[in-house]
């Protein structure tokens, strides 16, 4: 115990002399940013109703997010956030997601991905929840990988009732964040020294039932377990692959041919939103790029 002692004295030593070593910092100082994720009122206790009458009500609404960056050319980058942390929006109130520091005009970025070995639960986040987010599995649309975004709730309509439970398992990356409103479009964040300024990710718990920019639908998911599944009351991912789409073409362009398709690519990503109702240019892929998972 002696000898563990001394040496942690010394390495401390050692630490304190190679801190006296090196030069003072003279940048200005930065401005910082809080950065917190909020359920929207759709996933609140009431749930919300489908523009077709289903009551959609979530028990549980899992994200892995973190991973915060400033960037650009007017940006001054003093630090980033480089670990993740997971969020059950079900839970009440804004949920710290990290702090970052930069000056000037910054690009703003986050991800959405699987959680690794040093990722922080939030509230109501036990150890088996990380062991389950983390464990590997294949789908249609990802294969060997653990879950970034699990949710699990219901639907009811005149005295029918549907489960589901939904393990997504993309990466997500989300980069030149912005506020749009109209044809004014604010992109990234202002940073002024000294001063702190929040940013809240809004995550939207109707954004996986969009039939269109405006309504959302639980139909085509009841007739993917009623007619395309089983018909158990459970309507599972593999289900939703089965029922083809018929909605036409999304406003970018893309062509989804299945009904799981298109909720898996095209609306899972909208479900988390810069300040609210910004958007992001998003990247997802069924792996993490160049990321050490520790599986």
């Amino acid at each position: 115990m002696r000898r563990r002692h001394s040496s942690g004295w010394c390495s401390v030593l050692a630490a304190t002399q190679l801190w006296a070593c090196l030069p003072d910092d003279t940048r200005a100082t930065p401005g910082s940013v809080v950065v917190t994720a909020s359920a929207q009122e759709t996933l609140g206790n009431e749930g919300f109703v489908t523009s077709d009458g289903w009551r959609v009500s979530y028990r549980r609404f899992v994200i892995v997010a973190g991973e915060l960056e400033l960037d650009g050319d007017a940006c001054e980058t003093y630090s980033e956030s480089e670990y993740s942390r997971v969020l059950d929006l079900v839970q009440p109130g804004p949920q710290r997601l990290g702090l970052v520091y930069g000056l000037g005009q910054c690009d703003f970025a986050f991800r959405v991905s699987a959680p690794l070995w040093d990722t922080l639960p939030g509230s109501g986040i036990d150890e088996t929840d990380l062991v389950r987010l983390r464990t590997p599995g294949s789908d249609a649309h990802a294969a060997n990988a653990g879950v970034s975004i699990g949710v699990e709730g219901t639907a009811a309509r005149l005295g029918v009732v549907k489960r589901f439970s939904w393990q997504f398992r993309r990466f997500i990356q989300y980069t030149e964040c912005a506020l749009v409103d109209g044809e004014s479009i604010e992109r990234g964040l202002a940073l002024r020294g000294g001063r702190e300024l929040a940013v809240d990710l809004a995550v939207h718990g109707d954004a996986l039932f969009a039939a269109t920019a405006s309504s959302s639908a639980f139909e085509p998911f009841r007739l993917a377990d009623d007619t395309y599944g089983n018909a158990d009351g459970e309507v599972s991912l593999a289900e939703l692959e089965r029922v083809p789409w018929a909605g036409g073409p999304e406003p970018d362009g893309r062509l989804w041919a299945t009904l799981g398709e298109r909720v898996y690519l095209g609306l899972l990503p909208s479900v988390v939103r810069f300040r609210g109702a910004g958007e992001c240019a998003v990247e997802s892929s069924p792996t993490e790029p160049d990321s050490e998972s520790g599986f």
